[in-house]
């Protein structure tokens, strides 16, 4: 039994480590922003969806790599509202 709980303890703890970061960034705007910072040009929309007033964009760069960036991103969410399909971003 103490085993057990052991266990579950430790997968609680390795879980929640790192919780408030992503991928190494404080926030996933700051992830964003670097993400799309290292994409060649140009940088295409190519698509967009609205989720409770809030967008979700996707990229295409200059090698054929494409991104998807979630609503809970504010620049996502700036230029999903703002920008049309075939933009150029970058």
């Amino acid at each position: 039994m103490k085993k057990v709980i052991l266990g579950i303890l430790l997968v609680i703890g390795l879980g929640s480590c790192g919780f408030d970061s992503y991928k190494g960034y404080e926030s996933y705007d700051d992830y964003v922003i670097h993400d799309i910072n290292t994409l060649k040009s140009p940088v295409i929309l190519i698509g967009k969806s609205c989720s409770m007033s809030m967008w979700g964009i996707t990229v295409k760069d200059g090698k054929d790599s494409i991104r998807h960036y979630g609503n809970a991103s504010s620049l996502a969410n700036n230029i999903g509202e703002s920008r049309n399909i075939g933009d150029t971003i970058k």
